[in-house]
């Protein structure tokens, strides 16, 4: 075999013992590396901020201008649907990286791809040994879900890697997978805490249920009196609770209203009415394309290790298969269902994946991730860019502020669209969420505005109105009215002085 990359990675694994726990510092720098390359390979240029990522990046933004880090914000309209973890997280990156980019608000959810590759490489090596725990994390890297969610600024990586923590406390509190060693009720603490945490990454309650639910059945199946009596950790459960209630009660107490927004908004994502209604089934025919490309790995791993999670209490199969099927029946039980709910669960079968593969050869399985890895690279490089539709109105939004005359205030509005508005305009403009709130925002005073281009004739009403500048193209347009255009308007008996 030639030297590079492919034999490096073939060395290790040909000489590894299986039963070895430890990676040793070449075994770890074959997985970062290529986790680091895959995570950040064009980040910034792959593909412009998408309609979900745009909401947190402006609203992180507009936090970071507002400095109020307790309630976050499009424009002058409270975004509470989401707790403010990530926001904050994207605020610190842009403060390192100094400015608001595409590569500093993903930048959080690159590290959390990272944090959940080296737990789920630190658990495949204590359950199956170093062979299988450095193509777990080469396989973790590669699998459709994970290079999706890891290089977006979205929640859902942020709350798998948080997800994955407290598992691996949980399995090293309880010895899962190994010989029982004595308790150590940091672990304990640990777990409770970062359950805490997770209820600050996503929808409230959606973490904590992801990380309880499974690890609950689990010591129901066990039926291990003594399991039970180590999950009791009273400093663990006091700041568990107090980090999981903290924004909350905060929101609460300053804003009465958002108990019933949040369970409204629980309400609605139960039933489907945000659109995400699905049979029963749904997960079946999502988890196998979002494990692509080693679904068929895990089909040559999968029956054994469902023989041994049945057959064998001791055995890590069961503590797997619980992890992973526990929370996407639970899910299941309710309408509202979307692909990315259960990424949280499914890094679960990953050293299965690991396991399936290996067993078509050391070298089959080096050169496949291989071509896995160069192919996606081909896919950042080559294949988004040309198919990114939003890449036209970025170039407009940040051409904006050169037709806007001194002294002339430049805002938006348009309801939750205006937050790619917010994040693109340098500097920021002024986010109106309401169009109906401009006559009294900007009464008696000539101004600038974006918006599309059918809101036009609605503008007229509050004075003359001019086309300054406009989107050569809008993503979803239906025709050219949709599209994202500059306005000025000037109220009446206000001069056009001052326009370019």
């Amino acid at each position: 075999m030639s030297n590079g990359p492919l034999s490096t990675i073939s060395d290790v694994a040909l000489t590894t013992s299986e039963t070895s726990q430890s990676l040793g510092w070449r075994g770890w720098l074959i997985v970062l590396s290529i986790s680091v390359a895959v995570c950040c390979f064009n980040l910034g240029e792959a593909r412009t901020l998408t309609e979900h990522e745009i909401y947190v990046a402006g609203g992180a933004k507009q936090m970071s201008a507002d400095r109020d880090w307790m309630f976050p914000k499009i424009g002058d309209h409270m975004w509470l649907e989401k707790p403010p973890l990530l926001h904050w997280l994207v605020v610190i990156s842009a403060r390192l990286l100094r400015g608001f980019s595409e590569v500093s608000v993903r930048l959080p959810s690159v590290i959390a791809g990272l944090g959940l590759v080296a737990v789920m490489t630190a658990l495949a090596a204590r359950w199956f040994g170093k062979r299988v725990a450095i193509f777990t994390g080469l396989l973790q890297t590669t699998m459709v879900y994970f290079i999706t969610y890891a290089r977006l600024a979205e929640a859902e990586m942020l709350l798998a890697f948080i997800v994955g923590v407290a598992i691996w406390a949980f399995v090293r509190l309880h010895s899962i997978g190994e010989v029982a060693s004595e308790p150590n009720g940091r672990f304990a603490m640990l777990f409770w805490i970062l359950i805490g945490v997770s209820n600050w990454a996503k929808g409230l309650g959606f973490g904590p249920a992801l990380i309880l639910v499974p690890c609950l059945v689990y010591l129901l199946w066990q039926r291990d009196g003594a399991a039970w009596r180590r999950m009791i950790s009273w400093t663990g459960w006091i700041l568990g609770l107090a980090i999981a209630l903290a924004w909350p009660a905060i929101v609460s107490v300053r804003l009465p209203g958002a108990r019933e927004l949040w369970g409204a908004e629980i309400m609605e994502h139960a039933v489907g009415e945000t659109g995400y209604s699905q049979p029963w089934w749904y997960y079946l025919t999502t988890a196998p394309w979002q494990l692509l490309p080693w679904t068929l790995a895990l089909l040559i791993a999968g029956a054994p290790s469902l023989k041994r999670a049945w057959h064998e209490p001791d055995s890590p199969d069961r503590f797997i298969w619980c992890w992973v099927t526990v929370p996407i029946l639970m899910l299941s039980s309710f309408s509202g269902k979307h692909h990315h709910y259960i990424i949280g669960c499914l890094c679960a079968l990953t050293p299965l994946c690991a396991i399936g593969l290996l067993r078509c050869g050391t070298k089959v399985a080096v050169y496949s991730v291989g071509f896995v890895v160069l192919g996606t690279m081909f896919v950042h490089f080559r294949i988004l860019p040309s198919y990114d539709r939003s890449r036209d109105d970025r170039d407009f939004l940040q051409s904006v502020r050169t037709f806007v005359p001194p002294n002339i205030p430049l805002a938006a509005t348009g309801g939750q669209e205006i937050a790619r508005h917010i994040f693109y305009v340098e500097p920021p403009l002024i986010g109106v969420w309401d169009p109906k709130s401009l006559a009294e925002r900007f009464a008696g005073v000539p101004f600038c505005l974006v918006t599309r281009r059918k809101e036009e004739t609605q503008l007229k009403a509050l004075g003359q109105v001019q086309v300054l500048s406009e989107s050569r193209h809008t993503r979803k347009e239906q025709s050219p009215l949709d599209r994202f255009t500059l306005f000025r308007i000037d109220p009446p008996g206000t001069s056009m002085a001052g326009h370019p």
